[in-house]
């Protein structure tokens, strides 16, 4: 699937998508539920609904976060979307059955998670020291100023920056 050619994915998007695939689709300890997904046909993995769940309760069992085992559920309904388009696969994704969509874990709220608290001085070293990159600096600033996780700094694009706003 080649998604580095998809335009509306940020570049942080392929690159979780294809961690997601090396570490929990095609390497994953856990794929004796499902076999090796590199060693199978689409088709019989699409239409067995019974060991995509038992996979997946699998990874959900393996990860560290709700944030990761819900990213490594989205990275294969991406992976269906494109094998429909393909035509590897025929049939509705998988991914997008209510029954597996239903094992998704809860993300905590903003007000469910704990603050996280940088001292002042830290913030400012890591916002202007010589050794950070500038693109860092800038990750740090807007992490430090708008209290958005690391997964939706990940995700922001430049055609979300509204730069004729009164405050970009």
């Amino acid at each position: 699937v080649e998604l580095a050619k998809n335009e509306d994915l940020a570049p942080a998007t392929i690159e979780g998508y294809g961690g997601n695939i090396r570490a929990h689709i095609l390497n994953d300890a856990g794929l004796d539920a499902l076999e090796r997904i590199s060693d199978r046909n689409v088709a019989d993995i699409g239409t067995d609904y019974a060991r995509l769940k038992a996979w997946y309760l699998g990874v959900r069992r393996r990860c560290t976060s709700a944030s990761r085992a819900r990213s490594v559920f989205y990275t294969m309904k991406v992976f269906f979307d494109e094998a429909i388009v393909q035509k590897w696969f025929r049939g509705a994704n998988p991914f997008a059955n209510k029954a597996l969509v239903r094992l998704l874990p809860p993300m905590p709220t903003k007000r469910e998670a704990p603050p996280v608290v940088v001292p002042l001085e830290h913030a400012q070293a890591l916002i202007t020291g010589e050794g950070v990159p500038i693109a860092q600096r800038v990750r740090y600033a807007l992490a430090f100023t708008s209290g958005d996780r690391d997964g939706e700094l990940s995700g922001l694009t430049w055609s979300m920056v509204l730069l004729d706003n009164e405050v970009p």
